[in-house]
């Protein structure tokens, strides 16, 4: 009886040091309620979960590992805060004021960010940092997220319209589907990002787009204006309208580009297939091996132009003038040749497999291989 007695002592005694020792948040939960002042208070690992936290002071304290899914944190002071490792899921952030806060690997799904300033107070300031943070699906409409830090974020299909993200770390950030139309990048580091399908109609004036993945993105109208895309993916994405656009470097074959931007981007070995070169003027480029299978090349000027070795299956050169040109072991297996001028053109070694020539002139055939599909009149009157 004596042991029993002692271990239920000790049991209690546990229990009212663990009550003690915990006695400061157990009071904190009773005390939330709207616009009270809780700045500097440690409330690490603290269950909040759907409380109306509005116009509450939760400057400088500890939420570290806090449960904070579906709270209405509308106009929180948030700022110096620590919210490593915080559940924010579902929560209702708007108007709130996250400077110098520290969100990293937070979890901020479907929450609502709007018009949030994470901008610190000056130059020297720290800046909120929010890296490896899931914001996936956030509305962060309007946000003020100037110099943050969102390294490796998931910001997957988040709305981020209208959002000023100039000078944010977005390195290795996950931006797929995403919407930031007319949201200010500004020299934001977007290095090895994924913008994959993303809206990108935005500013960018600046930022660097080095590695990223911007397959499908939408980037009409965009400005790029100085901005670095070295490295980017830019398959299939849509370039039109878009300001200023220095493709030199990027890798993949955009499905519209920048007005003018494709005659620029012509030259030896270039990979321009499916590319719109209409009426481009290439008169003595130099283009040899130059790739412009499925390329739109009607009316285009290519007098004299050397396209040795060139890919030109299934282009369309319909009016195209290629008098003089170097056409030597050039492919262009199904191309459309229709009244295509080809006036001393060099076409020996040439494969002309199921092309078609009909209407071009002053074809000269000899030397050339494969069968066309349709040769010029003037070569059927023979």
């Amino acid at each position: 009886m004596k042991r029993i007695g002692l271990m239920v002592l000790a049991a209690a005694l546990a229990v009212v040091l663990g009550l003690a020792w915990r006695w400061d948040k157990i009071r904190v939960w009773y005390l939330v309620k709207p616009g009270a002042d809780l700045s500097g208070r440690d409330l690490s690992g603290c269950d909040l979960g759907g409380m109306d936290l509005r116009g509450v002071s939760l400057s400088g304290a500890n939420l570290r590992g806090a449960n904070l899914h579906e709270v209405y944190m509308s106009d929180v002071d948030l700022s110096d805060a620590n919210l490593q490792g915080a559940n924010l899921r579902g929560a209702n952030l708007a108007d709130v004021n996250l400077e110098n806060a520290v969100l990293v690997e937070a979890d901020l799904r479907l929450s609502v960010i709007e018009n949030t300033d994470t901008s610190p107070r000056d130059a020297n300031s720290a800046r909120a940092n929010l890296s490896g943070a899931d914001l996936s699906g956030a509305g962060l409409e309007g946000a003020v997220l100037r110099f943050s830090n969102l390294r490796g974020a998931n910001l997957r299909g988040a709305n981020l319209w209208t959002a000023n993200l100039s000078g944010a770390d977005l390195a290795g950030a996950t931006l797929q589907d995403a919407n930031l139309e007319a949201a200010v990048l500004r020299g934001a580091n977007l290095t090895n990002a994924n913008l994959r399908h993303a809206n990108l109609k935005a500013d960018l004036r600046l930022a660097i787009l080095e590695r990223t993945d911007l397959r499908n993105a939408d980037l009409r109208t965009a400005i790029l204006r100085e901005a670095s895309l070295a490295g980017a993916n830019l398959q299939d994405a849509d370039l039109r309208g878009a300001l200023e656009a220095n493709l030199e470097g990027t890798t993949g074959t955009p499905a519209h580009l920048p007005d003018g931007s494709a005659c620029e981007l012509a030259g030896p070995a270039a990979d321009l297939r499916r590319m719109n070169l209409r009426n481009c003027d290439l008169t003595g480029a130099n283009l040899k091996g130059v790739n412009l299978e499925s390329a739109s090349l009607e009316g285009v000027f290519l007098w004299k132009a050397d396209l040795k070795g060139a890919t030109l299956a299934i282009a369309n050169l319909e009016s195209a003038n290629l008098s003089g040109a170097d056409l030597r072991g050039a492919n262009l297996r199904g191309a459309k040749l229709w009244r295509a001028n080809l006036t001393n053109a060099n076409l020996s070694d040439a494969n002309l497999q199921g092309a078609d020539l009909r209407e071009a002139i002053g074809a000269n055939l000899e030397g050339t291989q494969g069968t066309p599909a349709h040769l010029p009149d003037d070569l059927l009157d023979e």
